[in-house]
């Protein structure tokens, strides 16, 4: 995009820079939070303190072992080779992948010679053009505050309350010594009869389920170490872009642990995080490319990554280079960047033609004419002293022109670039800074400037009742008050009418007319009414059933009284008639209950009193007759059975012993019914007793005849013998 020319610009601007810190050193004059100021090509600060050291570090793909340039990396290189070796397994292995060239920059060394270096370095950032563009539709911005909101975040479940997508260590594959995510194993492949060794995903097989449902991963506290390419993710280049493969699932946030110490090599490459990242304060190293290809926002550090961070304090030629890496946030939409301390503090791992932000994309942006330029980046510091200076520009017909030169730009009295016509624009802009008096890249950012028309303002005017100016709000032709289209301007405070409701703003003072709303398209000069209603109270009554006699409070009827606009006004209830109640009357009466509200609004209810009539007491039932009592029955005596004499035997005779005399059969005497008899209700006891003696004696009398035939029967037989 930008040329030869752009690079003369560049030239000249760091030849100025450069001659600036040759002959003085000029601090920031803010104290306190320090907010990155725009600048033009010709207005650089040097820089006066740093911890910073005089080499430069040139950073090389650890899987590869090439250089990583300026334009983005392809995904499909963020996983190295099978055999390459554990970064955690062997640090003199790592070391040897990631080697370090000093460039000589001594306080002796010639203006001339810097400006020879560094100008070149300046300007081809200035010509590169950014191939990664990730599309989002999600600008989603979690950000708090610096560590307040890493500590809310550190117990954040992600995105929802579901306990089920709590995430937990059981969602990651952590080391044996619980402090690494990720890592390599040894994995055979039959199919080849050759054993890999792999990498090993951050998330474990429950993890992959859990983030199809939950895009924000939580990393639990423990961990120190998130293994290169632990958790990249997928994108394919579409011609100068890399676009998201459908179908995979993406983390599009993350919080990391307070105990955390190193992000290696791509481990959050090639996803969609948006919104904010906190770096955490114990954090020494974040690698090339740790957060390459996401849609981040803004970073918040809250430690200075400086080049003096170890992961152990014994460690003496550690894996890791303590830092910053080159493109570690390459390719994003970073446009707020808040370091602890001052960014001058940070080390940079950057190669010649890339830096830390590379290559951010944060527009577009839309401006009118006549409104002030807004820079596509800030960078806040805790404290001051320390100079980020930015250069601007754009491609206009074709060339390059920076934003002091510009056509569609002019200074105002305040010293702020300020739209003069319209047009689309292209931009670009690379902030730097000095340290040790050498600048020094922190990022670029790629961005589209649209400056629209002057829109026409127009004024709405909200009349409530006799007030007849009781606001006014200015609003830009084609907008909406809530659009905040002209700075400080937004709907009044609702009106208030006593025993009314606000119902809005009309165009029409009946209410019959346009609804206007915080939302309406103002395209001319609007007057809007006050709109109220008096909505009528309503009383709740209940109907009672009672018996004669009976008392009863008609007023205990009403259940409740309650108004819209003046709550409960009970109090106020009147019973306009009670029907003729009358207790002791049997019936049923209607009573009839009034209120009338503070806006004169009235109501009546009818409740229905029913009096039943007192029923009257029941006979009580004659008494029952007392039961006769049974008769004990009397015996029958058994009359004596007759024995015929027997012979008079001579002594002779009674030697010999006669035969005896076969046996009597007795006769079996009936027995006597027992006729129980009950004598009627109105008869007498004297009847039921001569009616049971007249039974007896016949019964005896049948028996006495049947004992004299037995008799004769036995005499009968013995005369025969």
């Amino acid at each position: 995009m930008l040329t030869s020319t752009m690079m003369g610009i560049a030239t000249a601007a760091c030849a100025f820079c450069m001659a600036q810190s040759a002959n003085a050193a000029e601090t920031s004059a803010s104290s306190g939070v320090n907010t990155t100021v725009n600048s033009s090509t010709t207005a650089s600060n040097t820089e006066t303190s740093s911890t910073e050291g005089s080499s430069s570090v040139t950073s090389y793909n650890a899987a590869s072992n090439t250089p990583i340039g300026g334009s983005a990396l392809d995904s499909t290189s963020a996983k190295p080779s099978g055999n390459t070796v554990s970064s955690k397994s062997s640090e003199t292995a790592k070391t040897a992948e990631t080697t370090k060239s000093t460039k000589s920059s001594k306080a002796s060394e010639s203006v001339i010679d810097a400006e020879n270096s560094e100008n070149a370095r300046l300007t081809q950032t200035l010509i590169d053009v950014s191939n990664t563009n990730l599309q989002t539709n999600n600008r989603e911005d979690r950000s708090v505050h610096a560590s307040a909101e890493s500590k809310a975040a550190s117990t954040d479940s992600g995105t929802t309350d579901d306990a089920s997508l709590t995430w937990t260590k059981d969602d990651f594959n952590i080391s044996a010594d619980g402090k690494t995510v990720g890592g390599r194993k040894d994995v055979y492949h039959p199919e080849t009869n050759q054993t890999v060794n792999e990498y090993v995903d951050g998330l474990s097989a429950k993890g992959k389920e859990k983030l199809k449902k939950n895009h924000h991963i939580v990393i639990p506290e423990g961990i120190e170490v998130i293994h290169e390419c632990a958790f990249t993710g997928s994108a394919k280049q579409v011609g100068n872009k890399h676009e998201h493969i459908d179908g995979e699932t993406y983390i599009e946030g993350v919080t990391l642990p307070q105990s955390l110490k190193i992000i290696e090599y791509g481990a959050f490459g090639w996803n969609k995080i948006k919104g904010t990242v906190v770096i955490p304060k114990n954090v020494v190293s974040v690698s090339d490319a740790a957060f390459v290809a996401n849609e981040i926002e803004k970073v918040v550090f809250e430690g200075v990554l400086d080049d003096k961070g170890k992961e152990h304090d014994t460690d003496t030629n550690p894996y890791y280079l303590a830092g910053v890496g080159s493109v570690a946030f390459q390719g994003n939409k970073i446009s707020d960047i808040v370091v602890k301390g001052n960014l001058g503090q940070y080390k940079f791992r950057s190669g010649e033609n890339d830096s830390p932000f590379d290559n951010q994309n944060p527009g577009p942006f839309t401006i009118e004419v006549g409104e002030e330029y807004k820079s596509p980046i800030k960078i806040t510091q805790e404290s001051a002293g320390h100079t980020i200076s930015v250069m601007e520009g754009f491609e206009e017909n074709g060339n390059p022109v920076t934003i002091d030169l510009s056509p569609y730009f002019k200074k105002n009295a305040d010293g702020k670039y300020v739209a003069v016509k319209t047009g689309t624009l292209e931009g670009q802009c690379i902030f730097y800074d000095f340290v040790q008096r050498v600048p020094r890249m922190i990022g670029r950012s790629h961005f589209t400037y649209n400056i629209v028309p002057k829109a026409t303002i127009y004024t709405v005017t909200f009349v409530n009742g006799a007030n007849s100016h009781y606001a006014s709000v200015q609003v830009k032709e084609g907008k909406s008050i809530n659009d905040k289209s002209v700075d400080s301007q937004s709907m009044p405070k609702d009106p208030t009418k006593i025993g009314y409701t606000f119902e809005g703003w009309n165009e029409d003072q009946d209410g019959t007319g346009a609804v206007f709303l915080a939302s309406t398209s103002v395209n001319k000069n609007l007057k809007v009414y006050s709109i109220f209603k008096n909505y009528l109270p309503v009383i709740t009554v209940q109907n009672k059933t009672i018996t004669e006699g009976d008392s009863l409070d008609l007023n205990s009827l009403v259940v409740s009284v309650s108004d819209i606009e003046d709550n409960s006004i009970t109090t106020k209830v009147r019973r306009i008639s009670d029907g003729g109640f009358n207790n002791n009357v049997p019936g049923v009466y209607t009573i009839t209950f009034s209120v009338t509200d503070n806006g004169g609004a009235t109501a009546t209810a009818v409740a229905t009193v029913t009096v039943n009539k007192k029923p009257t007491p029941p006979t009580p039932p004659a008494p029952a007759p007392e039961p006769e009592p049974t008769p004990t029955p009397v015996p029958v005596p058994e009359s004596p059975t007759p024995v015929a004499p027997g012979p008079i035997l001579t002594p002779s005779e009674s030697e010999t012993e006669p035969e005896s005399a076969p046996a009597l059969s007795q006769p079996e005497q009936p027995e006597a019914k027992r006729v129980v008899k009950h004598l009627p209700k109105t008869g007498s006891s004297v009847a039921m007793v001569i009616n049971y003696l007249f039974a007896s004696v016949t019964a005896g009398i049948f028996a006495l005849v049947e004992a004299r035939k037995s008799l004769r029967r036995y005499s009968k037989h013995a005369r025969k013998n």
